[in-house]
Formats: structure tokens, sequence, C-alpha cells
């Protein structure tokens, strides 16, 4: 979902281009031509096969070796032409011959289990529409449908809020001055989403911090990130590096499909808004719209490396998968999205960052993929829309998925002063969760950079959160010895750990703001207890004093978290430790001692959130460190929910 609000790209040299309208007779066609895609194809899902049926079908087999000729299923039929032209279907002399006789192709989705069938025509559609709705064999069916993008709006929102010059200028210098040790982006201090003075933001170099003192110089694992738009400029400076890359394909022969998935060099990810489906590779157009881009630099731009900007997820975490299923104009349906989904699950994408949709009732197809996908370990994230509505009760696709599926998360948007836009749609159950919205800036093709305004925004810097939520998950998991973190774990902690405000009470679910270090805080708890479950232990009784506050991790737990009374815990307590060395084992409640009996040994008061001293100084009793800038006045550091709270 889309504001377009400045019509000026940002060059990092300073200069500036103009970003043309849309052609609306263009754009009309584009959507006429969405629409006659859809109206000639079904979405099928089949039954599980039964025993019954196995009998059956190799029945039909010996009548056929035997020279009689069998009346076959519609099943039969529609999943063998799975992938062949139609010519084959011409040669059938059963009742359902006519029928079959014009389909145009039947693509099987493989990861979500359903068929793609496209017909030569809109009548034959609906033939074969009326046959299989009669069919016991059929799961459900139902047609395809036109979604796109929020249409443009070219002038900045009549609320929207843009500093006076003084202040921006201290916000970019505040920025600059406070993370500079960080990263080297030459327009990061322009990204006010995600560090300012007054805190109505994500917090995301805090986070940053604490992932880079948490790894301890440990590898990371990738997260595979969907991009569901308009596809993605693989070439650009700020993304190049964060891309997946198919090395079948990347290493294989040009024109040929080397891994054998169907489609043929797709290196950087898939074009789903043409037949046949093609891949993006060098040589190819990676986004022709512009949209896609400027959500994978939210997400993704890589840090560090002197160009443009910062994405959220650190570049160690994130790899960006295109998954290109709207055209130029931000038109496609619902059968390409699904079939982007199944691409993308074939190919190990945990998170699905979804800046797209429409006003109606669900299609049961997008409830199964998402449902699919919730058994492979992915997460969807959905944009609420920029029509300024409370959607609580008018469904908007794929939005209201998150209503009933608990790996589906609806983000609304917040504008610079932390409340919502006025332009973002709202529910009180239907929308999950806020972030920023307003005045975003990121990548665009061409090496250049845009501020865009929109829910379009929102949702990718939660997906870059999640991602960073899932490769923590992964390494947290691993040292407390627990199974891999789960999408429901992750939604859990991005809403737990989010940034409570009075604006978002009853405008979203959680009323609260995207918070990245709360969310991983949140995330910790969560596995932490789940740990101490599958271990026998309660979580709420083994915990030190509250008087045992002196010890902050790099994380922002204390004792009251990390004590126990059990010798078999001091192990995993002894994993953690904070900026002076400190293990949690050492400095909470001695191991093998009940926390009633311990006494406070030491004077020490608590302090702020510790992290690494080369990147921020300990403000604790006066200590300070020479190497960092110090903390700006006024400035406080969050952890977050503390742990294991609701």
């Amino acid at each position: 979902m889309l504001l377009l609000s400045t019509i000026v790209v940002l060059l990092a040299s300073g200069c500036v281009a103009s970003v043309q309208p849309s052609d609306a007779k263009a754009s009309e066609a584009a959507k006429l031509s969405a629409t006659n895609r859809a109206k000639s194809r079904l979405l099928i899902s089949w039954k599980p096969e039964s025993p019954d049926r196995r009998l059956h079908e190799e029945d039909m087999q010996h009548l056929s070796e035997i020279g009689a000729t069998p009346v076959r299923s519609l099943r039969n039929i529609l999943t063998g032409l799975r992938g062949q032209k139609r010519e084959l279907a011409t040669a059938l002399e059963d009742p359902n011959a006519d029928i079959v006789r014009k389909v145009n192709e039947v693509v099987h989705l493989k990861q979500v289990d359903m068929d793609v069938v496209e017909m030569t025509d809109e009548e034959s559609k609906e033939t074969l529409l009326a046959a299989l709705r009669e069919d016991n064999d059929v799961e459900f069916v139902e047609e395809d449908s036109v979604v796109s993008l929020d249409p443009l709006v070219q002038n900045r929102a009549e609320n929207e809020t843009t500093p006076e010059p003084e202040e921006q200028h201290s916000l970019r210098n505040y920025t600059e001055a406070f993370w500079r040790t960080m990263v080297n982006d030459p327009l990061f201090g322009e990204q006010w989403y995600l560090d300012q003075p007054s805190d109505a933001d994500v917090d995301a170099p805090e986070a940053w911090a604490r992932w880079s003192a948490f790894l301890d110089g440990s590898d990371a694992p990738e997260i595979l990130v969907g991009i569901v738009d308009t596809g993605v400029d693989f070439s650009h400076p700020d993304l190049r590096d964060a891309m997946w890359r198919n090395e079948a394909e990347l290493f294989g022969e040009p024109g040929f499909d080397d891994d054998m998935n169907g489609v043929v060099d797709d290196v950087y990810g898939v074009d789903m808004s043409v037949y046949p489906f093609r891949g993006i590779a060098a040589g190819s157009i990676g986004d022709d719209n512009s949209h896609g881009t400027h959500c994978a630099g939210i997400a993704a731009a890589t840090h560090n490396n002197s160009e443009g900007i910062a994405g959220i997820a650190p570049p160690n975490v994130v790899r960006i998968v295109a998954l290109k299923f709207l055209d130029f104009f931000g038109f496609g349906t619902t059968a390409d999205a699904i079939a982007s989904f199944d691409y993308g699950l074939s190919n190990g994408v945990k998170i699905f960052s979804n800046s797209w949709g429409m006003f109606g009732s669900l299609p049961n197809a997008l409830r199964h993929a998402v449902d699919r996908g919730r058994q492979r370990g992915a997460l969807f994230i959905m944009a609420a829309g920029n029509d300024g509505r409370d959607i609580e009760f008018g469904l908007r696709i794929p939005a209201s998925l998150s209503l009933e599926f608990p790996n589906a998360i609806t983000v609304a948007a917040t504008k610079r002063d932390g409340e919502i836009a006025e332009w973002s749609n709202f529910a009180e159950t239907a929308v999950d969760i806020a972030a920023p919205g307003e005045k975003i800036l990121s990548t665009v093709p061409g090496a250049t950079y845009v501020e865009y305004s929109g829910t379009s925004m929102a949702t990718p810097a939660v997906a870059g959160t999640a991602a960073l939520l899932y490769s923590y998950g992964e390494v947290l998991a691993g040292r407390l010895g627990v199974s891999p973190v789960t999408p429901e774990e992750i939604k859990k902690a991005l809403t737990h750990g989010a940034q409570m405000t009075p604006e978002l009470k009853g405008k979203v679910k959680a009323g609260a703001a995207l918070n990245v270090p709360g969310a991983m805080s949140a995330l910790r708890g969560i596995l932490t207890d789940r740990a101490y479950a599958e271990n026998g232990f309660n979580p709420e009784s083994h915990r030190c004093s509250e008087l045992e506050a002196s010890f902050h991790d790099g994380l922002g737990a204390d004792c009251a978290f990390y004590g126990f009374d059990s010798a078999v815990r001091c192990d995993f307590a002894s994993l953690f430790k904070n900026f002076k060395g400190e293990s949690a084992a050492t400095s909470c409640c001695a191991c093998g001692t009940k926390p009633e009996s311990r006494e406070r040994e030491t004077g020490e008061t608590g302090g702020e959130i510790s992290i690494p001293t080369e990147v921020l100084s300990e403000s604790a009793e006066g200590r300070t460190s020479d190497p960092a800038p110090p903390v700006p006045s006024g400035r406080k550091l969050r952890g977050g929910r503390q742990a294991g709270s609701k």
C-alpha cells in the first residue's frame, strides 16, 4: 500500500530526478489485462486420496490395457495435464473430453498443493467450474481475482508531518553523532524511522548492537525474505549483496532450467506476472515499477557499504528473494500471488512481505496457501491498506488473514510523531501492530533513493525485524537445546515486544508500534520459558529475588530473569555475560542456592542496558567509555517488556 509522499528522488550525489505520474489509460489497460487473465483461471484443491480411489485408478489402468475405453474423472484428467499442453486433451474419448479440450494449461503448485487451471475462454471456465463444484474429489474450487497496489497519491497527505529545517538538521546530527560508529551509510541520518530524538522510531541501532554482542563473532543463520511485489532491482548497489542467489542457475547454463524447477534462469527470483513464468537474472528487468525495490531496501539495504541507507535487518541475517507478480502498473492476480508463495516455500523462504491488496471476501486459496506456509514455518506479513478506514468488519485481501492464522500479521502505518497516519487503515483486532510508514527513504531502481509513504513501507519494516528475530531465535534455541523457533512465536514476540502508546490504543490489536530490541527481548523470554517448560521447570518459581538487579546483559535482561535455584540451569545462565564479562550464573543467584536464602552481596545499583563499549558508553554509576560518544541528553534505552510478561 503506497502513498508517493514526495516526487523527488534523492541521489547519493545530491542530484534530483523527478518521478513521472503513471499514464491513466495505460494503467487501465494493464488492469484490463490482469482481469482477462483472471477470468480464464480456476484454483483447485483436491481432497486427500483414499485407498478406494487408488484401487479405482488401478481398475482404470487395467481397462486401458485391455483396449476398453475408461471413463476418466476430472481429477485424473486435469492432474494428468499438469505441465502439458492442451493438445493432449483433444484425443480423449470420454464424456469429460468436451470440457477439457479447452484447457490451456494446468500448473501444479506443489508446496501449497493446488492446481491453477487456465482455460481458453471465460465460457469454458464457467463450464468447468460448474462441473468441479459437483465433483466429490474437490476440496474447493474458486475463480481467480485481481489484486493491486493502492493507487499512487502524488501530493503529500494533508496532515503529514514534516519537520522544520532546524528540527531536521538536529535530527540528522543526533542520529549521525550517536550511531556513526556502527554504520557509514551516507543517507542514514535521513532515516528518521530507525532512530530519532522523539523516540517514535523502531530503535534499530540498539537492536544491531545487541545482535552483535549476542553473536560475539559467531555466524548467524541467513533468513530468506520474499518480497511479493513488483520485483526487486537486484543490481542496486544497496541491495546486490543482500540478494538471494540460486546457485544452480547462477553457475548453470544460460537459457536452461538447470535446477529443473520449471523456471529458466531464476537466479534472484521469479517473475509470475507473465506466463510462462520466467526467472529474474542478469539481463532481465528486476523491477519495472520501483515499489518492490523500495520495500526490499527498508527490510534489507546493506549496512556499512558507504552507499545510501541501512535496512532494518543486519546484512549477515537476511537474503532477499524477488517474487514479482505485479506488473508495471501494480496489477496482478491471486493465483500469481499464490504461485509466488509456492516458489518461495520451495526455496526456503521464511518471511513473505505483502504490500498489496483489495477489499473483498478472502479466497479459500489464500487461506489454504497461508496454512501450508504455517506447516513449513513461514510467516506472512501484510499491509493494512491506505484507505483511512476501520477494517474490523470490512474484509481486506490479504490483510484479514491475520484474524484466522497465527502465522499472519497485518501492519498499520505511523507518522513521524508516533500517531497512526490519517490514511492508514486500522482495526482493534484485525490489525496486529503499527510501524513507521510516513516519508520512508529507501531504494528505487537506478541506484537512487526516494521517500514513499504508506502501509506498504510499514510492512517490510516488520518483515526485516522478523528476519532478525528468526535468525536470533535459531541461535538462541540451539543454545537452549530446544526445537526451532516457530512463526507463531515470532508473531508473539513482535506484538509483545512492541512499544505501547496511548495513540494506538483501539487502532491496532497490540496497541503498540514496532520496537526491534523490544521484540528481541520478548522472543528471548518466549524461548526461555519454553526451555524451562520442556525441562520440567516452572519459570515463575525459579527466578531470583527482585533485589538481584545489579546484573544487566547485552540484551537487557537482569537477575530477575536469569536467576535459578538449580545447578542444572547454571549451565544455561553461564552462556550470558554482561559488558564486563560477568556471567549470569556468577552475578545472580548462587548455583544450587534457593533464591530466598541468598542475600545480596554487592552494593552496585542497577544500570542501563549494557551494550559493547566500543558502540556506546555505559552510563550506570557514572561509568563512561572514551571510544564511544556520550548518550544524548534525555535518551532512554528501551529493552521492551520484561521477559515472560503478557
